[in-house]
């Protein structure tokens, strides 16, 4: 049914300029790192047929009551969401994506301030969208960046 790998991305996800870079098949699995979990489900890279415990294990009802029982190392705060907090626990340890890489985190990374050059994409955790009315107050150049692409 799929290919040899699965590129999965959020749809309220700016991408401002080449991030093939970033998909260098070296490993069977990488993702965003989070900030609330240590991943981030924004975007995933998978070989299929790998990591095949991490949903053959899931149970929509215990396994993210199992997940949040893990805390985030810097914070001690328990993983928060669903399926980030799922994956942080059942796959610790997996290569990850992040601002080194050009990636950005509207929230944590940008806010009302300027983009600078080098961002390459900026992920929208959290209720903040790029195509929302209020991002015109929160950050004008961002959804002048988002609205380009709408039609």
């Amino acid at each position: 049914m799929f290919g040899e790998w699965v590129l999965s991305i959020d749809l309220d996800t700016l991408i401002r300029h080449d991030i093939s870079h970033l998909f260098t098949f070296e490993e069977d699995f990488r993702i965003m790192k989070g900030s609330v979990a240590p991943y981030n489900g924004s975007m995933f890279l998978h070989k299929t047929g790998t990591r095949t415990h991490a949903w053959d294990e899931f149970d929509p009802k215990k396994s993210p009551q199992e997940a949040r029982k893990n805390k985030m190392p810097d914070t001690g705060k328990p993983f928060h969401g669903s399926d980030q907090a799922w994956l942080s626990h059942i796959l610790p340890n997996e290569a990850t994506w992040d601002k080194s890489d050009s990636i950005y985190n509207f929230v944590n990374d940008i806010g009302p301030h300027e983009i600078p050059p080098s961002v390459k994409m900026i992920q929208f955790p959290g209720d903040m969208k790029p195509w929302s009315g209020d991002m015109v107050t929160k950050n004008k150049q961002v959804f002048t960046e988002y609205k380009q692409f709408l039609r």
